[in-house]
Formats: structure tokens, sequence, C-alpha cells
């Protein structure tokens, strides 16, 4: 499984979600699962349903907070790789 952490918000973003996403359907082709991890909830887009694919939007608003949040979302969903945007 791979996932893939942007920063998409309502003002800036969306190219990183598109660029992200073609390499998904890649993955997706080949039944291969993903998940997307968007940095910023309370500005962040609503993003399509997309199958194979999961979208978590973090709750934490300072950077360490993040990034806890990140390595828990990691091991608890067995994640092999990763893609920051």
């Amino acid at each position: 499984m791979i996932a893939f952490c942007i920063d998409a918000s309502l003002d800036t973003g969306f190219g990183h979600f598109k660029r992200c996403l073609s390499i998904a359907n890649l993955y997706i082709q080949n039944d291969k699962k993903c998940i997307f991890i968007i940095l910023n909830k309370k500005d962040s887009l609503k993003l399509p349903k997309i199958k194979n694919c999961k979208i978590i939007y973090l709750n934490s608003i300072k950077n360490e907070d993040k990034i806890k949040e990140i390595k828990v979302i990691l091991k608890k969903k067995k994640i092999s790789q990763i893609v920051f945007d």
C-alpha cells in the first residue's frame, strides 16, 4: 500500500492532488490500495471518492503533532511507501 501526503487547501494544492492521483492510478490499475493523507483538515478540499483509495484528513494543527499523527497512520495501515507533495 502507498500513501500520498499532500497539502491541498481551498486556496492552493489542487495540483498536488492531481499529480499524486496520476501516480495512484498506476497502483489502482494493478488492484493496489492507496491512502491520501491531507495535512490541513480545516481548509482542505473535499476530495472525490476514488476506488481503492482512502482519504484521511489530519486533525492536528501543529507540525510536530501532524508528524506524530502521520506516523500512527503509517504504522496502523502498514504503509510500504509514502509520497510527500
